[in-house]
């Protein structure tokens, strides 16, 4: 057999590797996806977080790291806004 037929070889055999490969990827996705009782209790665990969190400011409001920008950054631009404030 010359190098060619090789070479040859070597690529479909590859090749065959990488789509098996493929296939047993495909699979695991599948049947993790299916597994809804894993979703739930994420989605549990994202509602009592959010049920819990600290709401810092009003709705509308600035947030408390807005607020401090000329803490972190004292010669930040000055903009007073339609309220006063800096």
């Amino acid at each position: 057999m010359s190098i060619v037929e090789w070479v040859v070889i070597g690529l479909v055999a590859a090749w065959a590797a990488v789509i098996a490969g493929a296939g047993v990827l495909f699979r695991i996705a599948y049947v993790s996806l299916t597994s809804e009782d894993t979703l739930a209790v994420g989605l549990d665990r994202l509602r009592a977080a959010i049920a819990t969190a600290d709401i810092e400011t009003e709705p509308g409001g600035p947030s408390a790291d807005l607020i401090d920008c000329w803490g972190i950054w004292p010669d930040a631009p000055i903009h007073t806004g339609e309220d006063g404030t800096r």
